[in-house]
């Protein structure tokens, strides 16, 4: 169905509806943040701190041995990592909620079809930089523990 062959009656009632769905998106994006911010957290710091730890542990009773101490160095970058990833998802997302919101605001203000269409098929991609960014960091972190995992496991092998 093309713009004109709407009547004048059902404009209004479909610019709402339309205008309804992309504030249940934004919505949605709001919820995806809030959950990414305790996921983050959650899942590369705890790997990250967990090898720290025991690599802090472990550098206690056995000074000088070099694996060890990359590992915990790994770990360290690893956990810092984890931080910046959770911020950078953090940031994406609450771009991304607000290109949301001014979606919705711009269908709502749409005054003409052409305005109305124009607003209503836009794929909103703000804070796209900032997530694609973030998924790059949080691959580092993960890189980083298994690199750390590995050699806290070369050091518990070599050292007996």
């Amino acid at each position: 169905m093309k713009p004109n062959d709407m009547g004048r009656d059902s404009y209004p009632e479909m610019r709402e509806r339309i205008a309804r769905q992309a504030e249940q998106q934004a919505q949605r994006t709001w919820e995806a943040q809030r959950a990414w911010k305790m996921e983050a957290v959650k899942h590369l710091s705890t790997i990250n701190i967990a090898g720290l730890a025991g690599a802090a542990a472990l550098l206690t009773l056995r000074t000088g041995d070099l694996v060890l101490e990359w590992s915990f160095v790994l770990f360290t970058l690893g956990l810092v990592l984890s931080v910046i990833d959770f911020w950078l998802n953090s940031q994406g997302y609450w771009k991304r909620g607000m290109g949301d919101n001014q979606r919705v605001i711009d269908i709502r203000k749409a005054q003409n079809y052409e305005a109305f269409f124009k607003s209503s098929t836009i794929e909103s991609t703000t804070g796209q930089d900032w997530l694609e960014a973030a998924l790059r960091v949080g691959w580092l972190s993960a890189v980083m523990a298994i690199a750390g995992i590995a050699l806290l496991a070369i050091s518990l092998w070599m050292g007996g």
